[in-house]
């Protein structure tokens, strides 16, 4: 499955979605900047959704509790789905390469939100992505709804 998903990313990003190759696919990992959710929404026609897990995450500029929740929504919607089987912050802050803004808010106000949108069923799980040992000490400590995943 590793190899088809893999596969499967390299021919959303550079063509539209192969249903051929990517039929046996039952996972994808994505998040908004890799310009792929509206790829992935597309495999919802050719598969049953529930038998489909959708990883996708919030990019570190969208830190905020406004944002974060715009994020989410916007996800969604890409996706096509009411719900996104795991969210990651996939980076805990910004810098120059990544960013093109400040975020309005921190990885904690995000965490909070997505906390809030997991508990309205809109996420199943939730998690990390490239969090250090600090990070997920504080995390731990503030964390109403505990990380799924370390990624």
């Amino acid at each position: 499955i590793k190899l088809s998903i893999i596969e499967c990313h390299h021919t959303i990003a550079l063509r539209p979605l192969n249903p051929v190759l990517c039929v046996d696919t039952t996972a994808s990992d994505t998040g908004p900047w890799y310009k792929t959710e509206k790829y992935i929404a597309q495999l919802f026609d050719i598969t049953d959704r529930e038998n489909y897990f959708v990883i996708t995450k919030l990019h570190p500029q969208d830190h905020g509790k406004q944002s974060a929740a715009e994020a989410i929504l916007k996800s969604l919607s890409n996706l096509n789905t009411h719900y996104i089987d795991l969210y990651l912050i996939h980076f805990p802050r910004c810098w120059k390469e990544i960013c093109s803004r400040d975020p309005s808010g921190t990885w904690e106000d995000s965490w909070a939100v997505m906390e809030n949108a997991y508990k309205r069923g809109q996420i199943r799980s939730i998690g990390v992505s490239n969090f250090n040992l600090n990070e997920m000490h504080k995390l731990m400590h503030i964390a109403t709804v505990p990380p799924a995943v370390l990624q």
